[in-house]
C-alpha cells in the first residue's frame, strides 16, 4: 500500500499530525508520495483547485505514474462536462500503460457514463467490476 493511501484514510485531524513530520522530511527529499499525499487531503476539504495542482505536480515528477493520472482523471470529470474529455484522455493512458488498473476502468466508465455514452459505460463497468473480482487479497508488493 503507498503512504498516500495509508494516510488519505485517517480522519483528517490525525493526517494533519502525520504531515508536520513529512514537511520536515520533504525539504531533504521531495517524494512523489507526499505530493499525492497532500493532494488526498486538499481534496477531501474541499480544496479541489489544490489538489489538482498537486496531482499535477506529482504527474511532472513522474509522468507515467498510473494513480496520479487516475487522480487527475477523476477531479477533472468532476469539474463539467467541458472537462470529460481531458479527463478520458488522462485515463485512456492510464489505461495504455496499466490495463488491468481496475480504478482507472472504474473512473473511464463514471466519464463515459457522464459523457452519455452508456454502452462504453458498460463495458467500462463490467471491465473494473471482472478485474475487482481478481484482485489479490493483499497486494503482491506487500509480500515482497
Amino acid at each position: 500500500m503507498k503512504l498516500w493511501s495509508y494516510y488519505s484514510r485517517l480522519p483528517l485531524d490525525t493526517a494533519d499530525v502525520f504531515m508536520v513530520p513529512v514537511n520536515k522530511i520533504r525539504k531533504v527529499v521531495f517524494e512523489l508520495n507526499y505530493v499525492i499525499l497532500a493532494g488526498v487531503l486538499c481534496q477531501r476539504r474541499g480544496q479541489v483547485n489544490e489538489a489538482l495542482a498537486a496531482y499535477v505536480n506529482a504527474l511532472l515528477l513522474e509522468p507515467s505514474y498510473v494513480p496520479c493520472k487516475i487522480l487527475i482523471g477523476a477531479v477533472l470529470s468532476k469539474m463539467g462536462s467541458k472537462m470529460l474529455p481531458v479527463a478520458r484522455t488522462l485515463l485512456s493512458d492510464a489505461l495504455r500503460i496499466e490495463p488491468t488498473n481496475r480504478m482507472a476502468w472504474y473512473h473511464l466508465a463514471l466519464v463515459h457514463r457522464d459523457d452519455g455514452r452508456i454502452a462504453d459505460a458498460a463495458d467500462c463497468f463490467q471491465a473494473a467490476s471482472m478485474l475487482e473480482e481478481s484482485d489479490p487479497i493483499e497486494s503482491f508488493s506487500s509480500i515482497i
